[in-house]
């Protein structure tokens, strides 16, 4: 397995999970975005393109792994206009694998929606996401996190790249307002119920709060009655040790 960010293989589990249902719990694709069903398609025509264009069997193209010759294939193929949140739906692996370098959980953090969600507020606020379960990863505490001024005390993670006005507003508590925002009462279980029983959308809201307060609580506080009844528990905690493992090999190879 290769070390570092790789956009085609995302874009191929993708491909797979929209196709074959690839990692999904019911065995079929559900709940896609129009915006990932559009950028799949522009991928698979440029994969037919470029399989055509360089003589590779179409077959062959999704584990073709000649970066010399990859690295032409734009995989750029996200929708400019994109405002759905399935970016930050789907981030918390990107900044756990790389947070021993937080420069680039962030930056990938970002890249990893783009390909997908051209949107650059899209863009901005997975990296800013990224940087929140780099953080938490680290230790810090909630009010850390919570702090108006976090973005400024972690600029230097964000390289050369600003976050994005309304971004930013956010980032400072512009969502601390009434009926927008509930405090978690220190437990992983009660923030999962306020998410999901305020209503409207409640798998993003879920899945949001989720990524970054596990990673802030950690597994153990998981509530043990709902982790036995998670679809492939023993798969996905298995995929987790990965994780990290990957997370130091990658790091210790690139020192």
């Amino acid at each position: 397995m290769r070390c570092g960010f790789d956009p085609y293989d995302q874009l191929v589990r993708y491909k797979c999970w929209h196709k074959n249902g690839y990692m999904s719990s019911t065995g079929k694709c559900f709940a896609i975005g129009s915006s990932t069903r559009q950028c799949l398609n522009v991928f698979e025509q440029r994969q037919r393109d470029f399989a055509q264009g360089n003589k590779i069997s179409l077959e062959d193209l999704d584990s073709f792994n000649k970066l010399e010759i990859l690295n032409s294939f734009d995989i750029n193929c996200g929708i400019n206009d994109a405002t759905d949140n399935e970016g930050l739906m789907r981030r918390a692996s990107v900044p756990l694998l790389f947070h021993q370098d937080p420069k680039k959980a962030v930056e990938y953090s970002g890249r990893s929606a783009k390909i997908i969600h051209a949107n650059q507020n899209i863009y901005d606020a997975c990296r800013y996401y990224g940087a929140l379960i780099v953080a938490a990863i680290q230790g810090m505490a909630k009010t850390e996190l919570l702090d108006p001024d976090f973005y400024k005390k972690q600029e230097d993670w964000f390289g050369s790249e600003l976050l994005q006005e309304n971004v930013r507003k956010i980032t400072e508590g512009s969502y601390k307002r009434k009926n927008g925002y509930q405090d978690d009462e220190n437990t992983f279980e009660e923030g999962v119920l306020a998410a999901v029983n305020r209503g409207d959308n409640t798998d993003t809201r879920a899945a949001i709060y989720g990524q970054l307060s596990s990673t802030y609580y950690g597994y153990k506080e998981l509530p043990s009655r709902w982790v036995e009844h998670v679809y492939a528990v023993k798969f996905i905690t298995c995929m987790d040790k990965w994780i990290a493992y990957q997370s130091e090999r990658c790091f210790h190879s690139n020192q």
